[in-house]
């Protein structure tokens, strides 16, 4: 079953990532759908309110002469309400590389009760310059991964549905 807030598949019951319950009704499902609709677009308001996005970035460090992960952080845009038609950036810069055509970005979305991570590739900025990351969520719960650099050059990823 598919749940009618999130598209998360679950056996039944109630879903496991909103928390929406199984809707079974008598009659035609179409008409049905109509009817629980303005219940399931409250409790995907509500459930929204308790969604995040961020970015994981990577730091590096020289270890014997080899380059190794120092380490990882989850970098948050904020909440996805927040979000929702306007550029978000990160407040950092970050190093441009210069060799690759493709920036690979990996995303969370923190669901409250769950944590999903999906990796998207954005065209890289040909400037030698610094970089931000940031975000553009859509009124329909989908989402894109921006760059920019100092001169305000800008790309953008392709457009990722939010409910995985």
């Amino acid at each position: 079953m598919k749940c009618l807030v999130c598209k998360k598949e679950y056996p039944g019951g109630e879903c496991p990532r909103c928390g929406f319950p199984e809707v079974n009704v008598m009659g035609n499902y179409e008409e049905g759908l109509k009817t629980f609709e303005p219940v399931v677009k409250a409790h995907r308001r509500r459930f929204m309110e308790s969604i995040s996005l961020g970015i994981v970035t990577y730091r590096w460090k020289d270890e014997d002469g080899t380059i190794v992960l120092d380490c990882e952080e989850k970098v948050p845009f904020g909440p996805v309400t927040e979000l929702v038609n306007q550029e978000r950036w990160i407040d950092r810069k970050l190093a441009r590389i210069p060799e690759e055509s493709e920036i690979p970005v990996t995303c969370y979305i923190s669901y409250g009760r769950e944590e999903s991570n999906i990796s998207v590739s954005l065209p890289n900025l040909l400037q030698a310059e610094l970089q931000q990351v940031g975000i553009y969520v859509t009124e329909d719960a989908k989402f894109s991964i921006l760059l920019k650099n100092e001169a305000g050059a800008c790309t953008r990823s392709r457009e990722m549905e939010l409910f995985l």
